[in-house]
């Protein structure tokens, strides 16, 4: 009865865990687990995971065949990495579009404020740094939202746009490498995915 009762409440230990505990304390308790629990025991723990995850999971426990110094990381982690940097794109975007936000700047009392379009820029930037080695896997396995660069950076200068005091203007946003890699990258898998010539013009 009591390995049944287990068993029924299993399922919702592990978002308890998460809920409770640090991301410290759960590496430890993992840490614990795995170093009392038989290895048969290990695989049929493993065997109730995804493909992926289970795949990914063996990976980590087979030191001998894994490079330590590259971690592995699952598809699901990686999706979730990259949900989270298009949220944070997306904030920075808010933000940019806001009258009081921090990228109107007013450097003296007498001067009107303005948009450190700059800023704003250098911000979108360290976000496409991070998205950049994950657009391939995110282009072919279809993470959510898309990667629309060319999209994106439109509705970005569009909503700025329209948030801004009618006396300031945007015109146009300068892009640095990092943007300009992952617009490129995106396009061109497009193109690829497509079957069409890159330099094909229409």
């Amino acid at each position: 009865m009591h390995n049944q009762k287990s068993s029924e409440n299993s399922p919702n230990l592990g978002k308890r865990l998460l809920t409770a505990l640090s991301q410290q304390e759960m590496a430890q308790l993992l840490d614990a687990l795995f170093g009392v629990i038989l290895p048969e025991l290990q695989e049929q723990a493993i065997a109730q995971l995804s493909p992926d995850t289970q795949q990914t999971v063996q990976q980590l426990l087979d030191f001998t065949q894994n490079d330590q110094s590259t971690p592995t990381v699952s598809l699901a982690k990686q999706a979730q990495t990259w949900s989270k940097l298009w949220k944070k794109w997306n904030a920075i975007v808010e933000e940019a579009s806001e009258e009081e936000g921090k990228y109107l700047v007013q450097e003296v009392d007498w001067e009107p404020p303005y948009f450190d379009t700059y800023t704003f820029v250098e911000d979108l930037e360290t976000i496409a740094g991070k998205m950049l080695p994950l657009l391939p896997i995110a282009f072919e396995h279809e993470f959510t939202p898309s990667g629309d660069f060319a999209t994106a950076l439109l509705e970005a200068e569009a909503e700025v746009a329209f948030g801004l005091p009618d006396w300031e203007i945007i015109d146009g946003l300068d892009l640095e490498q990092q943007l300009t890699n992952c617009l490129l990258q995106w396009e061109w898998l497009t193109v690829q995915e497509q079957q069409q010539d890159a330099f094909y013009l229409t």
